[in-house]
């Protein structure tokens, strides 16, 4: 995991109560504004005051820019056995008043992406806020890019999705369950084994805020599925 967390995942963790935060400014910053519910210790004094951080929960620590104090500060805590993060872009670029904001933060994530020899399309759909994602219609050539991406959005992958079962391209699911923690998911009537979730007509799978809608759309193949998001819907090319 990367030693930094974006705004969003910070804002996350806060909703499940699951991170201390700390502001490592001095005392006039701190008293000038800070985030909802962080504890104040300034960064020469962590060293001698580290104790004071109770409880397992992960840390995350910020200073007015982001880097600087908040990630030496973080590297301090690590070596005295704690789990801790520094803030991208500090308090400066902290964009919420309230926990509450979550609820109207960044549209979904959505990237759409090509494999030349194939002609096939895979897309990557995630939450901004849980970084929850599902990648569709992943293609073998092209696992190592879809992972990399998948790492550098900071990208939770929960499914692995199929449109169809067909020798227009050879799939990257298997080989990219593998490497994560993912499920993966073909139409029932497909009838592979190896799947971990059989998609049938109006079934729905949940990331973060948003939910995928299954539909059935035989056609290229007598199994083809296609899914509905956000007013999009997903189907083969």
């Amino acid at each position: 995991m990367k030693p930094s967390i974006s705004s969003h995942k910070l804002l996350a963790l806060i909703k499940n109560n699951n991170v201390t935060i700390l502001d490592v400014r001095g005392k006039d910053e701190f008293d000038r504004g800070h985030i909802f519910g962080a504890l104040h210790i300034p960064a020469d004094e962590v060293l001698q005051r580290h104790h004071e951080i109770l409880g397992e929960k992960q840390i995350v620590t910020y200073c007015g820019k982001g880097a600087g104090r908040s990630e030496s500060v973080a590297k301090i805590l690590n070596e005295n056995g704690k789990r801790a993060f520094w803030l991208e872009g500090g308090y400066q670029r902290w964009p919420f008043v309230s926990p509450e904001d979550a609820d109207i933060g960044d549209p979904l994530i959505f990237h759409q992406l090509f494999e030349k020899e194939s002609s096939s399309y895979t897309y990557l759909l995630a939450d901004p806020v849980t970084r929850e994602a599902v990648i569709i219609d992943p293609v073998l050539e092209t696992v190592e890019r879809d992972l990399r991406l998948i790492q550098e959005l900071d990208l939770k992958l929960l499914y692995v999705l199929e449109t169809h079962i067909h020798a227009d391209h050879i799939t990257g699911s298997a080989e990219i369950k593998k490497r994560t923690s993912a499920k993966s998911a073909v139409s029932k009537k497909a009838g592979v084994c190896c799947a971990d979730l059989e998609l049938t007509e109006n079934q729905e799978l949940k990331f973060g805020r948003y939910t995928l809608k299954v539909m059935e759309t035989p056609g290229h193949t007598s199994e083809s599925l296609s899914f509905y998001c956000e007013g999009m819907i997903f189907t083969w090319r």
